[in-house]
């Protein structure tokens, strides 16, 4: 394999970049913190067709393993990741949380959306291009 091409200024005598594994599948990782430091069991999203909780054995007793052909997250995986929020918080209408999102379109649709306004969750997504300024 050939070694790709890497731009730096020239007084840098090493340069780091990241890349995938040769072997093997990404696995997309959605970790879930509160303002008050609880730790909600983080969602794994495998490129596989069904649920792979065999997969995480190891992982927190919270975690969710979905899985979708991508290994990545999509519209109809959000909602169960909302599900998995409620579950493990104490949101009601009338004790509403604040779930800050990036702007990625899954996390756009009209049975999210509804179920977020039955659930007590607030949704604000960040503007396009802004979350590495956080």
């Amino acid at each position: 394999m050939k070694p790709m091409k890497v731009v730096s200024t020239t007084e840098k005598k090493q340069v780091l970049q990241a890349a995938s594994a040769e072997r093997g599948e990404l696995v997309t990782f959605v970790g879930i913190i509160s303002a008050s430091g609880q730790n909600l069991g983080p969602v794994y999203v495998f490129p596989r067709i069904r649920n792979v909780e065999d997969l995480i054995d190891d992982a927190l007793a919270s975690s969710l393993a979905p899985g979708i052909k991508s290994g990545w997250m999509a519209t109809k995986l959000f909602p169960s990741v909302l599900i998995h929020i409620v579950k493990h918080t104490c949101c009601i209408p009338d004790s509403q949380i604040l779930l800050l999102l990036d702007n990625h379109k899954s996390h756009v649709s009209v049975t999210s959306i509804k179920y977020c306004r039955e659930s007590g969750i607030v949704l604000l997504s960040l503007a396009p291009y802004t979350t590495h300024q956080m």
